[in-house]
C-alpha cells in the first residue's frame, strides 16, 4: 500500500511539473505551488495601480476639453449675472432716491403753513395761513410750534390740565386732527 501511495505522489508531481514548467515546492501550509510562475503580491498590486493610474490619466486627458468649455460657459454666465445685478442695484438706488425725494417733498409741503377755509356752502379755499371753521378764523400751527408753546406754559408753572384747556380755548387742533387735548397728552409731550 505504501508503494501505491508513493507512485500516486510521483504521478501528481510529474503532472504539476508538466503544467507549471518547473519544479514545485511545498509551502508551510502544505500546498504545492509552481516555483517560477509565482509573483509576489506587491508586484501584482503595483502593476494594477500603474494600470489604474494610466486609465485615470487617459480619462482626465479626454475630459479636459469638455471641462474647459464648461468653465468658459460658467464664466460667461457669471459675467452676465454680475451685469444684471449691477443694473438691478442701479434701479434700486434710483427707486430709493425717488422715494426719498417724494417723501421729502411731501414733508416740506406738510411743514409749510397750509391753511384751508371752509365756507358756508361746504367749498374749500386756501387763503394764506388761515383756517376758517364755524366762522372763526384761526392761525394754523406746526407741531414744533405747539410743543414750544406747551413748554413755555410749563415753564410758567401751568399744570398739564391748564395747558390742555388753554390749547382747546385757542382752537389749536391735536396732532392727529381728531379729539381734544388732554392732560396725559401734554404730560407725554413734556417728557420728550
Amino acid at each position: 500500500m505504501n508503494e501505491f501511495l508513493k507512485n500516486l505522489r510521483n504521478v501528481q508531481r510529474s503532472n504539476n511539473q508538466r503544467y507549471s514548467g518547473g519544479s514545485t515546492r511545498k509551502e508551510v501550509d502544505g500546498n504545492y505551488y509552481p516555483g517560477k510562475e509565482r509573483r509576489k503580491v506587491k508586484d501584482r498590486r503595483k502593476q494594477q495601480q500603474q494600470e489604474e493610474s494610466l486609465c485615470i490619466e487617459e480619462l482626465i486627458n479626454e475630459a479636459i476639453p469638455s471641462i474647459n468649455s464648461y468653465m468658459a460657459k460658467i464664466a460667461d454666465s457669471l459675467e452676465r449675472l454680475t451685469e444684471q445685478n449691477e443694473t438691478l442695484i442701479d434701479a434700486k438706488i434710483k427707486q430709493c432716491r425717488s422715494m426719498d425725494l417724494f417723501f421729502n417733498t411731501i414733508s416740506t409741503k406738510l411743514d409749510d403753513k397750509i391753511s384751508i377755509s371752509i365756507e358756508d356752502n361746504g367749498s374749500f379755499t386756501s387763503p394764506g395761513g388761515e383756517i376758517c371753521i364755524n366762522n372763526r378764523s384761526e392761525k394754523r400751527h406746526t407741531k414744533n410750534e405747539v410743543i414750544a408753546m406747551i413748554k413755555d406754559m410749563r415753564k410758567n408753572s401751568a399744570t398739564f390740565s391748564e395747558i390742555a384747556e388753554s390749547l382747546q380755548e385757542k382752537g389749536i387742533p391735536t396732532f392727529s386732527g381728531r379729539g381734544a387735548w388732554h392732560a396725559q397728552t401734554i404730560h407725554r409731550l413734556c417728557k420728550k
